[in-house]
């Protein structure tokens, strides 16, 4: 436990803010990871491309053509895969920041580390200048290991949305061909 009250009081207000990132980061990852995996579980429970509707997005898109037809149906569509990917590039934002606050706690430590050599005139205390340097090791590595992982949740949910999207645009095809099948059927009458 002093040990990480130690690298955490190395690190400086820029550790902080990088723990701040990273727990924000993993708490909307984690809300998104879970309501994706809902929605592609809830899809194929409740068939969505069979014709039931027990899917949100589903149950929407037959409103939408119901009332509005076509139109209405490639209008509910485009919004859905919209609500899909809401908040992504809050994520993109958040993981691309890590690194670069990493970069800010290095510049920090070796502005620190070099301050204290120019102050000394050259004989600067090794405890001054390891002070500097560990805090820009440490916010370097916390910035990398904040960023690396968030890249990696950052394109599987991307993925996750893509494959939502196009379960999406396969259900609205099927549910225009019924719909048009229908209208032909009762012109036919």
């Amino acid at each position: 436990m002093d040990s990480v009250l130690e690298i955490l009081e190395v690190g400086g207000p820029v550790l902080g803010a990088l723990l701040v990132l990273a727990g924000l980061f993993g708490a909307f990852a984690f809300y998104r990871i879970l309501s994706s995996w809902r929605v592609l579980r809830a899809a194929g429970k409740g068939g969505a491309l069979e014709g039931h509707t027990s899917w949100e997005p589903a149950r929407r898109l037959r409103e939408a053509l119901e009332r509005g037809g076509p139109g209405a149906l490639d209008r509910t569509l485009q919004a859905e895969g919209r609500r899909l990917r809401s908040g992504l590039s809050f994520l993109g934002a958040l993981v691309s920041a890590a690194p670069l606050l990493g970069l800010l706690g290095t510049v920090d430590g070796m502005t620190r580390a070099f301050l204290a050599l120019a102050l000394s005139g050259g004989g600067a205390d090794p405890a001054l200048l390891g002070e500097g340097i560990s805090r820009a090791l440490v916010t370097t590595l916390a910035g990398l290991v904040v960023a690396v992982p968030g890249l990696l949740v950052h394109s599987g949910l991307e993925s996750l949305a893509q494959a939502q999207e196009k379960l999406l645009a396969l259900l609205g095809k099927e549910m225009a061909q019924d719909f048009q099948g229908r209208a032909a059927r009762e012109g036919n009458r």
